[in-house]
């Protein structure tokens, strides 16, 4: 019955607030809509396709199996003698860890 034209921006806030797009994704969208050169139209369609969210999730799950682990260790390693078995879920943290530094120093540099 009622139409109306919509607001500016009200796809994008109802993308995001649906969870069709994450705030990395909105934030590229505005960087698209907003660029003034073919090298920032090009920057903001490769945050747009998603490559840098999954990137961040696993700089975040790495980070948070480490912290978890450190807790584990700081919680019980004076009283408990653990083991390789009692946290074992086929991570290496140690690697993890410089995993997760070398690549967010490598980010920073480029």
């Amino acid at each position: 019955k009622y139409a109306r034209i919509a607001e500016r921006g009200e796809f994008t806030q109802r993308a995001f607030a649906s969870g069709k797009l994450n705030l990395l994704e909105v934030e590229a969208l505005a960087d698209l809509l907003t660029a003034d050169t073919q090298l920032q139209r090009q920057q903001a369609l490769r945050q747009l396709d998603g490559k840098l969210s999954a990137l961040y999730d696993s700089w975040r799950l790495a980070l948070t199996k480490g912290l978890a682990h450190a807790e584990a260790v700081i919680d019980f390693g004076d009283d408990e003698h653990l083991g390789d078995d009692d946290y074992d879920d086929g991570m290496d943290y140690d690697g993890a860890q410089e995993s997760v530094w070398g690549a967010v120093g490598e980010k920073m540099e480029s």
